[in-house]
């Protein structure tokens, strides 16, 4: 017998409308998870999500109605109990969303890494979906329907419950749906800056660390200025970057009402918005900017259009992902693919003899489609600031391999540890930079800046340790190092005073460091 026959219509029918609620509860509860989603992109996708997964439940009832006569009692079983098992594997998700301390499958890849071993421990991607699907089916198949009246009331009134706290969430969101264009007086001045921050990028390594050879990056080194004692504000760069970005030195974050603040060094909390960051410093000063961010997102952050920000998730474009990512394997396709992709192993020698004329079409951001020949297009604008913030060369610990799928295709390698992983990337960014210098180099009036949110934090992970500064005015090639303590909270102003004709050359520029005030590296926040 299958579900069909053991149940009543209007029961089939609240099945129905159950299982698409917690499908729309299983997305909306894991982005809900984080912080900064925009709540137009949000919203707008549980919807089409929902009705969405009405149709498709739908349509398989129909389909299901018509072979339920057709096919053996036994292969019905199977297929009522896939069915119910991959409902319950979402609803156990939900409430661990919903709590927001660790999900699911968190606690699964926790207990697998603590049974296999490290040559099997690429497996737990896999077994972390599979494993708690198979002990479920188990479960299922030994009730023999016995209680099948139970877990369907059970799945109906979970649905409706967790129905409410969703529309509770979403009433609380609605209010903060939409952004507004930035109204921006451009100058008619030809100067530019462009900022480059390189998530996790850790200056010690461009010294040959770990026999890597960045050939590229210490020729653009002698024709520009490297502050060697240049801090954070934070280890982490959801502290850093704001704090950098706001000139404030951070003690902590404080969330309130869908809205990042920052607790200065005086205890003062302000609030991480357009205003106060030098983008509003630009605009005052009819300067225009554009932002690219793969890292944090500063569109939803600072509430900024895409006119102005990419990558901006709040379009009717992207309102169809809910559907995507949950009603499709889309995302475990690529997994799936990397899985039997076969590279050679890594080696430090072939990475440092890899040659740069191989690799035509290198990536500033893979996520938001930037290679070095959009980034050229994208500096001929009239625009006079860009920020780029990269997730070159960021890793994660236990090797987890953020975001360089195509840096491994392209260096046609795999990375076994998290060093060995970070060593690719920084080689990636090696060869990116050559081809932006080359891009920039018959530029005139144009500030490139090259600097990290932090250090490795892995290296050094309860004491401070400097962070990349390379500042090159294009047209002026004198090499000067740098080695009093500061802290890189000062960029805002040194951006403000190149485009204000205060700062025109290298030399400039080496006196603007020398005369920040000294700064204690103790005071930079640990995460």
């Amino acid at each position: 017998m299958s579900i069909i026959s053991n149940i009543s219509q209007s029961k089939i029918y609240a099945l129905i409308i159950s299982f698409s609620l917690i499908f729309t509860e299983f997305y909306f509860f894991n982005w809900k998870t984080q912080f900064f989603v925009s709540n137009g992109y949000l919203i707008f996708n549980t919807i089409i999500l929902f009705f969405f997964s009405l149709f498709l439940f739908y349509f398989l009832y129909l389909v299901y109605s018509k072979i339920n006569l057709l096919i053996s009692k036994k292969i019905l079983k199977i297929i009522d109990t896939s069915i119910i098992t991959l409902v319950l594997f979402k609803l156990i998700q939900i409430p661990f969303f919903y709590a927001n301390v660790i999900d699911f499958k968190t606690l699964i890849t926790i207990f697998l890494s603590k049974i296999l071993s490290g040559n099997l421990f690429f497996l737990v991607s896999f077994l972390k979906i599979l494993f708690p699907l198979i002990i479920i089916f188990i479960v299922l198949l030994i009730l023999n329907n016995k209680y099948l009246d139970i877990i369907i009331n059970f799945i109906i009134s979970f649905s409706l419950v967790f129905f409410l706290f969703m529309i509770f969430d979403i009433s609380k969101r609605s209010a903060n749906i939409f952004y507004n264009d930035l109204t921006m007086n451009r100058s008619n001045m030809e100067k530019k800056v462009i900022w480059i921050l390189l998530d996790e990028y850790d200056p010690s390594y461009i010294d040959n660390n770990f026999g890597l050879n960045l050939e590229f990056t210490k020729k653009i080194i002698d024709k520009s200025i490297i502050h060697n004692q240049t801090y954070s504000p934070s280890s982490a760069t959801l502290y850093s970057a704001p704090s950098t970005l706001m000139k404030t030195q951070i003690k902590d974050l404080i969330f309130e009402d869908y809205k990042m603040k920052i607790l200065d060094d005086k205890n003062r909390k302000i609030d991480f918005n357009i205003e106060n960051t030098i983008f509003n410093t630009l605009i005052k000063k009819k300067f225009s900017f554009r932002i690219f961010s793969e890292a944090l997102p500063y569109c939803t952050m600072l509430r900024i259009s895409k006119n102005n920000c990419e990558k901006n998730y709040n379009q009717l474009k992207f309102y169809f992902d809910g559907v995507i990512n949950t009603l499709t394997p889309i995302r475990y396709i690529s997994k799936i693919h990397d899985f039997f992709n076969k590279r050679a192993d890594f080696d430090i020698n072939q990475l440092n003899n890899l040659k740069i004329e191989n690799h035509q079409k290198i990536f500033l951001s893979k996520d938001l489609d930037i290679d070095t020949d959009r980034f050229a297009d994208i500096i001929k604008s009239k625009d006079n600031f860009f920020y780029f913030h990269l997730f070159l060369p960021h890793t994660n610990n236990l090797g987890h391999l953020v975001s360089s799928k195509h840096i491994r295709d392209e260096f046609n390698m795999n990375a076994k540890t998290d060093t060995e992983h970070y060593l690719m990337k920084l080689k990636y960014s090696d060869f990116l930079l050559k081809k932006i210098f080359n891009i920039l180099d018959k530029e005139k009036d144009v500030l490139l800046l090259l600097t990290s949110d932090h250090w490795r934090r892995v290296d050094s992970p309860n004491s401070a340790k400097p962070s990349l500064f390379i500042a090159k005015i294009f047209g002026d090639n004198r090499n000067y190092q740098l080695e009093n303590s500061i802290s890189n909270i000062f960029i805002p102003d040194l951006i403000m005073s190149f485009l204000e004709n205060e700062i025109k050359t290298h030399e400039q520029l080496k006196i603007f460091l020398q005369n920040l005030p000294l700064y204690d590296y103790k005071k930079i926040h640990l995460n």
